[in-house]
């Protein structure tokens, strides 16, 4: 008998030397000894339930992929209508910064010709303080006439000459020139009185008149008397 040494030493050298060969044919009489032993193989074909899961996962998959496509579009869509907003407000805001640029503008040259203006007004008042002075030195210097009273006829006063310029120089300003009122001077209540008091007079002329006649006419009829005797 061999030892349990010897038994592994043989079987070592032989599978070295038939490099392999050996094993394969372990494994041929293994299947044959199975399929002596009556074994069924393993059916692989897919079942109706396999199937079903399948075709559930498959349509789950069609619907999550439209969800995704709709989502894609309405976010393509929001995109687009955000980057049209942000360049409708950049637009607006160069917009406002040009017209505030334009209105800072304005108000600088504004400001110059209301500089300039201010500059023109102030030479013109020192212009027109030295006019006056220069004027009321030139008066100073011219004589001045004497106001006469001028006299009528019969050696009564008409009035003076500044009484003619005030008369003038309210009727100029389309006053009454009998009293001095701002109204006109066919309405002056002093007017109406010297109209009665010419009426007066001229009715009291008349009077005279007539009795001077009455007198006239009673000489005359005591001459006539006198010569008839």
């Amino acid at each position: 008998m061999t030892d349990e040494g010897d038994v592994n030493a043989a079987s070592t050298t032989n599978v070295r030397l038939d490099g392999g060969k050996k094993n394969r044919k372990g494994k041929k009489h293994q299947k044959v000894s199975d399929d002596d032993h009556g074994e069924e193989p393993i059916d692989v074909t897919p079942g109706e339930e396999w199937i079903a899961r399948v075709e559930t996962a498959r349509q789950a998959v069609e619907i999550l992929g439209r969800l995704l496509n709709v989502a894609d579009g309405k976010f393509k869509t929001l995109e687009d209508f955000i980057l049209e907003e942000i360049d409708n407000i950049r637009k607006e805001i160069e917009g406002r910064q040009h017209a505030e640029f334009e209105m800072k503008e304005a108000i600088t040259s504004l400001e110059c010709r209301l500089m300039e203006a201010l500059s023109t007004i102030e030479t013109m008042k020192t212009e027109m303080k030295a006019l006056k002075e220069d004027r009321g030195k030139v008066e100073e210097q011219r004589p001045h006439p004497k106001n006469h009273d001028i006299y009528m006829s019969d050696g009564k006063k008409f009035g003076r000459h500044g009484d003619t310029e005030k008369k003038a120089e309210t009727a100029k300003r389309n006053g009454c020139y009998i009293c001095g009122g701002s109204h006109d001077y066919a309405r002056c209540p002093e007017l109406k009185s010297l109209g009665a008091i010419l009426r007066e007079r001229k009715k009291k002329d008349a009077q005279d008149q007539g009795q001077g006649t009455k007198m006239t006419q009673l000489g005359l009829i005591g001459q006539c008397g006198a010569i008839t005797k």
